[in-house]
């Protein structure tokens, strides 16, 4: 769910979402394949939140890969938009792995 919200909602052709989904799945490679970019009626916030309560029970160095994975989707396509960058935020934040600010939104466009 986390990876395909970052694909749908930073990427806006499907076959650029699909790329950047493949990229971020590569850096989970025990679970690769297992995962799916799924649809846009499963990348819903209820959907996010629910995934994100279970990915928060996850240890440390998960967390990292999953936050990895997350990066890879988001400098696919070397744009990063508005929206990728708050849903990042909005992992790592629930995840207890904080980012710093390093971001000057109003440098970015958001799509």
């Amino acid at each position: 769910v986390i990876l395909s919200m970052l694909a749908r909602h930073g990427h806006a052709a499907e076959a650029v979402r699909e790329e950047a989904f493949a990229v971020a799945r590569r850096r989970l490679p025990t679970i690769a394949d297992h995962l799916a970019l799924l649809p846009e009626t499963k990348c819903t916030l209820d959907h996010f939140d629910d995934a994100l309560d279970q990915l928060a029970q996850l240890e440390f160095r998960y967390k990292k890969e999953l936050l990895v994975a997350c990066m890879a989707s988001m400098a696919f396509d070397q744009r990063l938009t508005v929206t990728e960058a708050e849903l990042f935020r909005g992992i790592s934040g629930a995840l207890e792995c904080p980012v710093p600010p390093w971001l000057q939104l109003q440098s970015l466009k958001d799509t």
